[in-house]
């Protein structure tokens, strides 16, 4: 499966610019909206630095012209689907051991419309 990476935002501690983690936005072949993908090193999880970056990752993409998206996490990860609600994703499918989250940027469509992106995807 090939992947593309659209943009990506790298998440550094203000105070030593230590990289703590990043969020990207990937096109998977064959998938029809790209995938927010996201990472804290384990040392900086619980400090914020999502609750901070992850909006202004989101506006980065909605201003070059992404507006669905779709976020796919573990059922056990409360913190990611906690973000995930927070910025506006809804739960769009359960995958099994995953679940597929989806947002539309634009906020004037209505969310249903968008859960037949999440019904071909076949990332297990």
């Amino acid at each position: 499966m090939g992947i593309c990476i659209f943009h990506r935002h790298e998440l550094t501690h203000v105070a030593n610019d230590e990289f703590v983690g990043y969020i990207q936005l990937v096109n998977y072949s064959g998938c029809r909206a790209p995938h927010v993908e996201y990472k804290i090193y384990k040392q900086f999880r619980r400090k914020g630095f999502m609750t901070v970056h992850f909006p202004i990752f989101l506006k980065g993409c909605a201003d070059m012209g992404f507006n669905q998206l779709v976020a796919i996490v573990k059922k056990n990860n409360s913190p990611s689907k906690k973000i995930l609600k927070k910025n506006g994703f809804f739960l769009a499918k359960d995958m099994g051991d995953n679940l597929a989250y989806i947002v539309d940027l634009r906020l004037n469509k209505n969310n249903s419309e968008f859960i037949k992106i999440v019904d071909d995807l076949s990332i297990k």
